[in-house]
């Protein structure tokens, strides 16, 4: 499969484990959804030395520190040993929240899964190049949290078809000008951010890892954000960056940013999100 489709592949949940090698020592996770071309993996923190306070730049240090860049990882080991395995590029980095230590890493693997290591995992991938979502198929599009949400709360959503012009405010005593973005979703807790790489800091050949460095080196993790509609002032207060997922086939970024606090009514109906019964 060509390098710039392997994000649009379809793929499925799964729970599957992983070892993954390190620079040192192998390290354990979990497979929390898998397609021909690359998963999402979840590593507990605390084998990284994280913690649930962690911002997002310390946990891309540690995994860089204990992974690398890119590193080579053994899918189902523990009933397959080494039979199915990649070498692994990450292009998401994610905190799952302020409760959690579990670090999520969306990877591609360096080729396709063939037809008979999949059956060898035992998930139902569709052929390699199958795009649309079926029953029980989950579309290749990054899978974001979307902070925190009580029991039996209704999910409350906005998409990109409402997208808002949303400005990134960096960190007292960071030099850079405010880093201008669309937002693709919003929910009570967070959002997902959209900007186009090419910002002096997110060069297209740049790892994952230096992504984040340099992000947070221009703009640090505990940022003010601005959102509006036209010239109409929607929302603004802190926010903190909790992931990053480089898109360099559509030249694209997304930050995951997680709100102080869970937006009130009449906020949620200033940005045109439903409000809880």
């Amino acid at each position: 499969m060509d390098k710039d489709n392997r994000r649009q592949s379809v793929r499925v949940d799964c729970d599957l484990p992983i070892r993954l090698q390190g620079e040192h020592l192998p390290y354990v996770g979990r497979i929390v959804d898998l397609s021909r071309t690359g998963m999402r993996v979840r590593i507990p923190g605390k084998s990284l030395s994280v913690h649930r306070l962690s911002s997002l730049v310390q946990v891309t240090r540690q995994l860089r520190s204990a992974l690398g860049d890119t590193f080579a990882g053994e899918l189902h080991y523990e009933m397959l040993g080494p039979l199915v395995n990649r070498t692994l590029t990450p292009c998401r980095i994610a905190k799952r929240d302020w409760e959690q230590t579990d670090v999520e890493v969306g990877c591609q693997f360096n080729s396709p899964l063939t037809d008979d290591e999949v059956g060898m995992l035992g998930v139902p991938l569709p052929a390699v190049g199958a795009v649309n979502a079926a029953e029980g198929i989950v579309g290749a599009a990054p899978v974001h949290r979307t902070g925190a949400r009580a029991p039996g709360r209704p999910h409350l959503r906005r998409d990109e078809a409402q997208a808002y012009m949303a400005y990134v405010y960096p960190s007292p005593g960071k030099p850079s000008k405010p880093l201008v973005t669309r937002t693709r979703t919003l929910t009570r807790g967070m959002a997902i951010l959209e900007v186009e790489i090419g910002q002096g800091w997110d060069r297209p050949d740049m790892a994952i890892g230096e992504v984040v460095m340099a992000l947070d080196a221009a703009y640090g993790s505990e940022i003010l954000m601005r959102v509006v509609d036209d010239s109409q002032d929607l929302w603004a207060g802190p926010a903190e960056v909790q992931e990053v997922d480089v898109h360099p086939e559509t030249r694209r970024l997304k930050l995951g940013v997680a709100f102080g606090r869970e937006l009130r009514a009449e906020e949620l109906g200033r940005l045109g999100l439903p409000t809880p019964a």
